[in-house]
């Protein structure tokens, strides 16, 4: 979901990413990927005088990548993000419940001169 992509974006707390990955390529042309996100402040943050608990949220992957041919790729993704009060604060919009995003990418590759090794 790229929430935390500078140091602004965690108003300079610092982040903590503790994350779990596992893929699936038993399947041919398919890999099917999870992914789990712990998401915390590295350093202490105070909103209204407050010490904030450093804990942000919990993210949930799911990536399908499918190889169509040698030069194209499509990928399918699905991300969830259960955000908490701090993330509220330092994002400083309304974080509670689910967030969610979907996309779909499609990759090509062409191969415009290829060179024989001959």
């Amino acid at each position: 979901m790229d929430y935390f992509s500078t140091p602004n974006t965690s108003k300079d707390a610092g982040l903590v990413d503790v994350y779990l990955m596992a893929d699936i390529t038993k399947f041919k042309n398919w890999k099917l990927s999870a992914q789990y996100h712990y998401f915390a402040l590295a350093n202490e943050f105070v909103y209204e005088n407050e010490v904030q608990d450093r804990f942000l949220a919990n993210e949930i992957d799911l990536i399908a990548n499918y190889k169509l041919n040698e030069s194209v790729d499509l990928q399918l993704g699905y991300a969830m993000l259960f955000g908490s009060e701090t993330l509220e604060h330092v994002k400083g919009v309304e974080a509670d419940g689910l967030q969610q995003f979907f996309y779909t990418m499609i990759t090509v590759k062409p191969n415009f001169l290829r060179i024989n090794d001959e």
